[in-house]
């Protein structure tokens, strides 16, 4: 798990820390951009993960509605899986875990992958809270 801290630690004038919770809200920012690298030698060869973002949308959210953020996860020596995910249909004052993508560690696989989350509109954006972004190993290792 990465904290929410460790990821937004250079933009801080876009967010705010709750001092005694390590989390991050979007207080406002056009340009979205969240994003970690990990070392893939952490993880379990022969083993499946999922990379998620766990977020809360609070009341007040703005700037999500009909420009979802971008998802990306980029494996060592893989393209990037990527896909769009609306924030605005998150249920409010409710943590939820938003996928980023699954993927296999194998034997040969070294260098560190990367996660994240972006959008990069005009639009002013507020209203999210970053808690932490979860590598789980899923439930059956490959063959």
């Amino acid at each position: 798990m990465q904290g929410s801290r460790n990821c937004l630690r250079k933009h801080e004038r876009y967010w705010s820390h709750p001092v005694e919770v390590e989390v991050a809200e979007l207080v406002k920012v056009c340009w979205l951009d969240v994003s970690k690298k990990f070392p893939t030698q952490n993880l379990t060869p022969r083993h499946n993960y999922e990379v998620s973002f766990v977020l809360m949308k609070l009341k007040g959210c703005e700037g999500f509605q009909n420009h979802p953020v971008n998802l990306k996860l980029t494996l060592p020596n893989q393209p990037p899986m990527e896909h769009k995910q609306d924030l605005s249909i998150l249920p409010e004052n409710k943590w939820s875990a938003v996928p980023v993508g699954m993927f296999s560690i194998n034997c040969c696989m070294t260098g560190d992958m990367e996660f994240s989350m972006y959008e990069h509109g005009s639009q002013w954006k507020k209203g999210i809270v970053v808690d932490k972004i979860i590598i789980r190993p899923l439930v059956k290792p490959q063959n």
